[in-house]
């Protein structure tokens, strides 16, 4: 069986020519009528509106068959020891170095301009994470992306580090071995979220709702009261994540006391 889970023209196409005998999407997706398994939409399934991505896909797979998941079924990501210490070399090579510090990964870029807060409301978390907290700040940036991180840099008091030009898995040891992420609602987040780490993500015009991280680690999302303004991450003020940073790690703080200190997924540093 193959399933557009993306729910694309692309996706169906390709999973029309994938030769599988059952072929399956949401009959609401554009070109759905290509293949022979067409859902209703995710609300009709489960029955309700307010429905996160990762239960979209499951309603799909539970329509054609494909048992349902006991308990919340939770994201894994898996990270090889040369990917880490990649990036551990990489920090040190700019003077960061990460032992016994606690330290934050900042995500100021996004894809989309509707999805990137400004590089002043970074700067501002930065100095609060420095002053409030203690903790060091790592901006990255991918490629077309060290204009912006440099901007935050130089607005920010409590001066962070800049790291660039990681690959995929090196951007996953680094937020792994974080205390927290703060970013856009981008993918850099929803690592965050698989990792477990504590993460403060922003929003703009994208439904909270349904993208939203899933994880079972302390989070909080701050979003616009205009959310369907094309420029309302721009609205988010400097205190509201502030305000989310402090809720967020004193709800981890407060989770680290009553687990087991050895679990990565209840630290503030891996």
């Amino acid at each position: 069986a193959a399933f557009n889970m993306h729910g694309g023209t692309t996706g169906m196409i390709l999973a029309r020519l994938s030769g599988a005998r059952y072929t399956f999407a949401f009959r609401g997706h554009r070109q759905s009528w290509l293949l022979c398994g067409r859902a209703p939409s995710p609300d009709s399934i489960l029955g309700r509106e307010r429905i996160h991505s990762v239960e979209q896909q499951l309603a799909l797979l539970g329509w054609a068959g494909v048992p349902w998941p006991e308990g919340r079924p939770a994201l894994s990501l898996a990270l090889s020891g040369d990917a880490r210490a990649k990036t551990r070399a990489r920090l040190e090579s700019i003077g960061f170095r990460p032992e016994g510090a606690r330290f934050a990964v900042i995500a100021p870029s996004a894809a989309l301009e509707s999805k990137r807060w400004t590089a002043s409301g970074f700067a501002a978390t930065v100095d609060h994470l420095g002053r409030r907290w203690g903790f060091q700040s790592v901006v990255v940036a991918g490629p077309g992306q060290e204009g912006l991180a440099r901007e935050v840099a130089a607005l920010a008091r409590e001066k962070p580090a800049i790291i660039s030009g990681l690959s995929l898995k090196e951007l996953m040891a680094l937020i792994a071995m974080s205390g927290l992420f703060v970013g856009n609602d981008s993918g850099p987040a929803h690592i965050a979220a698989a990792f477990a780490r504590p993460l403060v993500v922003i929003f703009g015009a994208s439904n909270v709702d349904v993208w939203r991280p899933w994880t079972e680690s302390a989070y909080r999302t701050v979003a616009s009261t205009r959310p369907r303004y094309a420029r309302a991450i721009k609205d988010v003020s400097d205190g509201e994540v502030a305000a989310a940073i402090d809720e967020t790690l004193e709800s981890a703080l407060g989770a680290d006391h009553g687990a087991d200190a050895a679990s990565p997924a209840r630290r503030l540093m891996v």
